[in-house]
């Protein structure tokens, strides 16, 4: 229930649909829904897996496992300007601000 609410409830309050607060949607707003959103997916992992106990901990385990081997190996890309441009041209969709912001000197 609290996972709940915590993922519902913030974007509500910043989502410019009630009350104008001048700002547009941004990643610092999506932080405690992410939180609530990583709760729900453990109640939800926990409940498929009731007649199974062990298999909820080393499957969430493995998920975390893999997060954070990603984190570590795009962690390298935080080198300076150049990398971080490099690696955001080469792995994401085309847009000009990142392509005007790739400029190899």
């Amino acid at each position: 229930m609290f996972s709940s609410l915590c993922f519902s409830l913030p974007p509500g309050a910043h989502s410019n649909l009630l009350l104008l607060i001048g700002t547009i949607m941004a990643e610092r707003f999506l932080y405690l829904p992410s939180i609530g959103f990583a709760g729900c997916l453990v109640v939800a992992v926990y409940a498929v897996c009731r007649r199974l106990p062990r298999v909820a901990p080393a499957a969430l385990a493995l998920v975390c496992v893999a997060f954070a081997a990603r984190t570590y190996t795009r962690n390298f890309d935080w080198f300076d300007d150049l990398t971080i441009w490099t690696s955001a041209a080469k792995l994401g969709p085309p847009a000009i601000s990142r392509i005007a912001a790739w400029q190899p000197t």
